[in-house]
């Protein structure tokens, strides 16, 4: 085999090693109807360019383009995304397509996509939201939330924590082809990072994250960070079953030349299945302190979907990783009910992160399909249709012409 083949085929090998590690994405509803807001959170890391809404497209099954208008807003490592399914949408299933991703791996950049599943199935009640996902500058005390009803009559339930002041502690009655304003109004000022609010109609439910802007002074930005955790997570989006109980330990080093006070948080309805252990909060000069992490500890949990944060806060710097846990109504095996995940430590790479599996799911969840990057396959056949035509061309054998050939040759010309 010529060494050109060789080149071609490992080409094709790296290419279809469709890595995906650097992108992870969290999905609020797969299931949504016709005119309903579409909620995402992506993760991504190592993009040479920032993500446009140029780079979000919307297909049928047929691969045919639907119109959408996405909101799109870049907050630290992660976008905030939504938008709303066009109100003629049949049903069926759909590809969320991510394009023409930058990268930058080893100075090399590369273009990657990747495709999100929808399923989208008609019912009566068909809400829509705006914004569906909030990000609070600093100095703002309220904000509003427009729902329209795109289906029949449909009540509607509120349900926000303390932090926020409504007046809706009764269901809310939205008429047909009506919209309204939910206003709220932030309480304290000493807000924690994270928050969320709750939409509930009928079977449905949107959770509404809350994402509060926590300015920093130039003095403090350029001041060494008091500790850090050692493990590049990005993110815990993962799937359990009920009498299941996963744990994992993360380590956070104090960078201090004191000792340091080590407090944590944990918000959203995560909190509601996962346990924190820190066996002392008070943390030596230039220490690392573990942390243990348990989800599920009384496995008493229903089939049911949790987010949240946990926040670790030490002299007015915090550390916030969220975590997305689905709980599937199986039975676990022996070896399943009490696992214990080691957690690896953060590789020594300045203002590199990962994303890393933390293996919480047994099962996996399904991965998004490997995206359909037609260019590229088009792309190496034309290369091997150009090599066999060449190749074929270099065996042609030249016909001898004999010497009263060649004579006559010469007495025409």
């Amino acid at each position: 085999m010529s060494r050109f083949f060789k080149c071609l085929i490992i080409l094709i090998i790296l290419h279809s090693l469709n890595v995906s590690a650097n992108f992870d994405f969290r999905l609020y509803r797969s299931e949504l109807s016709p005119g309903e807001t579409v909620q995402l959170e992506l993760f991504f890391n190592n993009t040479a360019k920032d993500i446009t809404p140029l780079n979000i497209v919307l297909y049928d099954q047929d691969n045919n383009k639907k119109p959408i208008s996405p909101f799109l807003k870049k907050i630290s490592e992660r976008y905030l995304l939504y938008f709303n399914l066009p109100i003629g949408l049949e049903d069926g299933s759909y590809k969320l397509l991510l394009k023409d991703i930058v990268f930058k791996e080893q100075n090399i950049l590369t273009e990657k996509s990747f495709e999100i599943n929808l399923t989208v199935k008609s019912t009566e009640q068909r809400l829509s939201i705006s914004p569906a996902l909030l990000y609070v500058e600093k100095n703002t005390n309220n904000f509003g939330i427009k729902v329209k009803n795109n289906g029949v009559t449909t009540s509607v339930k509120i349900d926000a924590n303390e932090l926020l002041d409504h007046p809706y502690t009764q269901s809310q009655i939205i008429q047909q082809n009506t919209e309204r304003l939910f206003k709220f109004k932030i309480k304290s000022l000493n807000r924690t990072r994270f928050d969320e609010l709750k939409i509930s109609y009928g079977d449905k439910q949107y959770i509404v994250p809350i994402i509060f802007k926590i300015e920093e002074s130039k003095e403090e930005a350029e001041q060494i960070a008091p500790f850090e955790l050692l493990s590049d997570i990005v993110v815990i989006n993962k799937t359990i079953k009920n009498d299941q109980t996963v744990s994992g330990y993360l380590s956070l080093r104090n960078n201090m030349n004191e000792p340091i006070t080590l407090a944590y948080k944990i918000s959203g309805n995560i909190k509601d299945i996962t346990d924190v252990e820190l066996a002392d909060k008070n943390i030596p000069s230039n220490a690392t302190a573990e942390v243990k992490i348990t989800i599920n500890k009384d496995k008493l949990t229903q089939q049911a979907e949790y987010s949240g944060y946990i926040e670790f806060d030490a002299y007015s710097y915090a550390i916030s990783i969220p975590l997305y846990i689905k709980i599937v109504d199986e039975p676990a095996t022996a070896e399943e009910r009490e696992q214990e995940i080691v957690i690896p430590k953060k590789e020594e790479k300045k203002g590199e992160k990962e994303i890393i599996d933390l293996n919480f799911t047994v099962p996996k969840p399904p991965e998004p399909e490997k995206p359909k990057q037609t260019w590229m396959i088009i792309l190496i056949l034309l290369l091997l249709i150009f090599a066999i035509i060449y190749y074929l061309s270099k065996r042609k054998t030249i016909k001898q012409k004999t010497f009263g050939e060649y004579i006559r040759g010469i007495e025409k010309k």
